[in-house]
């Protein structure tokens, strides 16, 4: 009962996850109308990570180039040390590397050598650009913007920009929301399991064989999410939106569910080595020290 009351939450999370992303959408453009928030954009203005220019500007501007990239981060940092934007483009199957210093109407772009306040910059811009409807791409995403591949690089900007602004495959559609079904699932099935060894031993600490079970448990209720997660993407790939269908992916679980199956099999493992040997095992290690005719095998003495 308990793994299929977690399992359905995952499972309607990812049913109605245009829904869910809404509802988070909504409480992070309260966020944006905050003092902070504002005071942190301005602050954070004129960066060159946010240049826009020929080839990296547009609504996917983000996806472009390295600098909204958190799994490059040293890169991101680097450009507004230096305030030099750097981008990759393709040109007749020749990779391009761009570098400007300025904005298009002229102005050079912010440059803060130290880097206290380069971090300071970069985490503010991103924080603020967080709460917006594009979002962040995910970690290393931009690098299949730079992939020789065009079609790769058509992929990697669709998926991001979505059929409307938001709707696409960021971190917030990829990471939280998804997330947020994820950690309910777990919620759920860890109360049972810590109220169930806090009422049959006082404590609410697992055993060995509790632990086991508690580990099947979630394997089993989020393997409901992911399936539903993997059947709903599927569905939107047959109905034509393509490279947009990949929102629908729950990144979080399918990961969870790959470490809950490692993690099922190793104790499974465990198990098999601490448990008792068989009476076959027994009598082949005894028979192993007798002095039998060559005729006599263990497959006799078994029979006997």
């Amino acid at each position: 009962m308990t793994v299929g009351i977690a399992g359905l939450i995952g499972a309607f999370g990812n049913l109605y996850d245009n829904c869910v992303d809404a509802s988070v959408l909504g409480g992070l453009s309260l966020l944006k109308k905050s003092d902070l928030l504002r005071r942190w954009e301005r602050e954070a203005a004129r960066l060159p990570i946010d240049y826009t220019g020929p080839r990296f500007g547009g609504p996917a501007h983000r996806v472009r180039s390295a600098g909204h990239d958190i799994g490059r981060f040293f890169n991101a940092l680097d450009q507004i040390r230096t305030g030099t934007f750097e981008g990759t483009w393709w040109n007749d199957g020749q990779r391009m590397v761009e570098r400007v210093t300025a904005t298009r109407s002229g102005l050079p772009f912010v440059q803060a050598p130290e880097p206290r306040l380069a971090l300071a910059l970069l985490l503010k811009h991103w924080v603020a650009d967080f709460v917006t409807p594009m979002n962040l791409p995910l970690p290393g995403w931009t690098l299949l913007c730079e992939m020789p591949n065009p079609d790769l690089r058509k992929f990697a900007n669709d998926a991001y920009a979505g059929t409307n602004a938001g709707n696409g495959l960021n971190l917030r559609s990829a990471v939280l929301t998804p997330g947020l079904g994820m950690v309910a699932t777990d919620i759920v099935v860890r109360t049972h399991s810590h109220l169930g060894a806090y009422l049959s031993t006082g404590t609410a600490r697992l055993t060995t064989s509790a632990r086991a079970k508690h580990t099947e448990m979630l394997l089993a209720a989020h393997s409901v999410a992911g399936a539903v997660s993997l059947s709903k993407t599927a569905a939107a790939t047959i109905a034509g939106e393509t490279a947009v269908a990949a929102r629908h992916l729950n990144i979080p679980v399918l990961m969870r569910i790959g470490m809950l199956a490692l993690k099922v099999r190793s104790d499974a493992a465990a198990r098999a080595e601490a448990g008792a040997p068989s009476w076959e095992q027994l009598l082949a290690a005894e028979a192993a020290t007798w002095t039998l005719p060559e005729a006599v095998t263990i497959a006799d003495l078994l029979m006997t």
